[in-house]
């Protein structure tokens, strides 16, 4: 076995692509397997990736496991590694994915799936790939062969997880028809790298990627750091006061839209327009999580500036049910009683009650007031539902106003709730010039007994990415689905290693957001369900845990404002159940 890896490495080393295929291939049965893994384990750890052979019998579905140095204790993909002299089949295809989905993914917390195999596949098993699972074939060995170098490789090129795949091949195919793709894909979802997969593929030409703010840019920056020298990073408002002298100059071959929805504002959207003008022969590509502008007469801005043409549409929901982002738990809570309380009161005070009565009801009001305080209260909320190892939270605001309050009340519910000994305060709004260093002290900090509370309006509702970020809380009500997705994206990403919390604080007692999100979720947990059992698989969706602790404390109040309706509106809904119900 040892002369076999040893003339395995000289063959590498000579890029012998051909030699090598023919060894792994006329092994003999009983090492075959063994030493293609080995081999493959080999290659990865020449190509920048951190990697731990499990093979045998008890593998659990799982030859090789690989780590990328900037996050060594997490899991990035599990390989299977295959030496067969004929593709796979389908139904053999379909065994590993069921081995991975059952076994493997749970033992090491990794729903990212690879199946390398020296012969490749039958073309009925795509069918499977979109499950979380790459199947890749000799070429893609052959590819880790030329990049081999153990002694230079630091870390690893851009390694696409399935559904970024698909999405980045669609990308590729849609731009042999035209020169413009969109693709809308949940935050959270990988984005970011697949524009720096597509960035690669112009190596050395100028590029110009347009974002809505600085944050959003820099990220991008840190995700290819080989193309900022042929690479203009913008923002949508800069491009907007260009020349045309100036957009002509940047004679640019690929330009990336990222969050393209914002092109549909006026004055940015005019920069937009011109610099595509000036480029008719670029290549456009746009992301974004959502393309529809819903308080802007719902504007699809996927057909306005891609003519319909996209490369994928991965809605949160379908992301979650489809195991590419962890589940959330959403707890849907009140942070305050004080609107519900009011219009009791002034109900309780119009009402022709006698005066015995209306105290009674007075005093029950209060009671509840006590009740909540006591079980529902934010400080109780936060202590039932919050892990000790989630110590980074984003809390978002209405405005700096709300924030300026927020920020001490914020502070006192997490002194009651005793969970952390510490806390450290940190806010990010746009006029504040102290913005970007405060962001940074957040990414950065580690103390893990303070609780770290970041307090956003607006810089943070789109395509930034933070990590170990454990839970947001929502303090601003908004009309607009996009921003309300984008909000409680900030702490469900690809590859996160926890179960995310999103403390929805802003309901009402008349409108529950949590209704439109599990809906979306059944939506999509049903359109899944029907896609796999058309391939013979069992169901995969996570539970969804979604919380409503206003539940009791709603109850409660309606029965007291039952007490407090006239003898005509009970009447009123008399008539309404007779007409319902007969």
């Amino acid at each position: 076995m040892v002369t076999h890896k040893t003339k395995l490495l000289q063959l590498t080393k000579e890029q012998d692509f051909k030699g090598i295929k023919l060894r792994l291939e006329s092994l003999a049965y009983q090492i075959k397997g063994d030493i293609f893994e080995w081999y493959l384990a080999e290659l990865y750890r020449g190509n920048g990736w951190l990697t731990n052979i499990q093979g045998g019998r008890q593998d659990l579905g799982a030859d090789i496991l690989l780590y990328h140095p900037k996050t060594p204790s997490k899991v990035s993909m599990v390989i299977q590694a295959k030496n067969h002299l004929k593709p796979l089949t389908f139904d053999q295809t379909k065994v590993e994915l069921i081995k991975f989905e059952q076994k493997a993914a749970q033992q090491y917390n990794c729903q990212q799936f690879q199946i390398v195999a020296v012969n490749g596949f039958v073309a009925e098993a795509n069918k499977l790939n979109e499950f979380n699972m790459i199947l890749s074939d000799w070429g893609y060995v052959a590819d880790l062969i030329k990049h081999y170098d153990p002694d230079m490789k630091a870390e690893p090129e851009i390694e696409l997880y399935s559904h970024n795949k698909i999405t980045y091949e669609n990308v590729k195919r849609l731009w042999r028809e035209g020169s413009y793709v969109a693709v809308v894909q949940a935050t959270g979802t990988g984005k970011s790298m697949l524009i720096a997969k597509v960035m690669s593929d112009f190596l050395g030409q100028k590029t110009l990627i347009l974002a809505p703010s600085h944050h959003i840019l820099d990220q991008q920056k840190e995700k290819v750091p080989w193309a900022t020298q042929s690479t203009t990073f913008m923002t949508y408002a800069k491009v907007s006061n260009l020349t045309q002298k100036q957009i002509e100059n940047l004679a640019v071959k690929l330009i990336v839209l990222d969050e393209f929805h914002r092109c549909g504002a006026e004055i940015w959207g005019g920069g937009v327009q011109r610099i595509l003008t000036a480029h008719a022969d670029s290549y456009v590509i746009g992301t974004t999580a959502t393309p529809i502008r819903y308080l802007d007469d719902s504007r699809d801005m996927s057909d306005e500036l891609f003519e319909g043409v996209v490369a994928a549409n991965i809605s949160l929901a379908e992301a979650i049910i489809k195991r590419i982002l962890p589940a959330p738990t959403y707890v849907a809570a009140l942070y305050t009683l004080t609107e519900e309380i009011d219009e009791l009161r002034e109900k309780l005070f119009k009402s022709n009650l006698s005066k015995e009565k209306k105290e009674k009801i007075a005093g029950d009001i209060n009671q509840a007031i006590v009740s909540w305080e006591k079980t529902y209260g934010v400080s109780k909320i936060l202590a039932k539902h919050l892990r000790k190892n989630s110590n980074k939270v984003i809390v978002f605001c209405k405005d700096q106003n709300h924030l300026d309050k927020m920020e001490v009340e914020v502070q006192k519910w997490f002194q009651k709730a005793a969970i952390y000994r510490w806390r450290k305060v940190y806010r990010v709004i746009s006029a504040d010039p102290e913005s970007k260093r405060n962001l940074e002290d957040f990414k950065k900090s580690r103390s893990k007994n303070t609780i770290h509370l970041l307090f956003a309006i607006d810089m943070l509702n789109e395509g930034l990415h933070l990590p170990d970020v454990g839970a947001v809380i929502l303090l601003r009500p908004t009309e607009s689905p996009i921003i309300f997705y984008q909000q409680i994206g900030r702490c469900i990403q690809v590859g996160a290693d926890h179960a995310p919390i999103i403390f929805d604080l802003v309901n009402n007692f008349r409108s529950i957001r949590a209704g439109d999100f599990l809906q979306d979720l059944d939506d999509a947990k049903k359109m899944e369900r029907a896609k796999r059992a058309n391939l013979g698989l069992e169901e995969y969706a996570p539970a969804i845990h979604v919380i409503d602790e206003t539940k009791d404390t709603i109850e409660v109040f309606d029965e007291i404002e039952d007490r407090l309706a006239s003898w005509e509106s009970m009447y009123e809904r008399l008539l309404e159940f007779k007409k319902n119900n007969g």
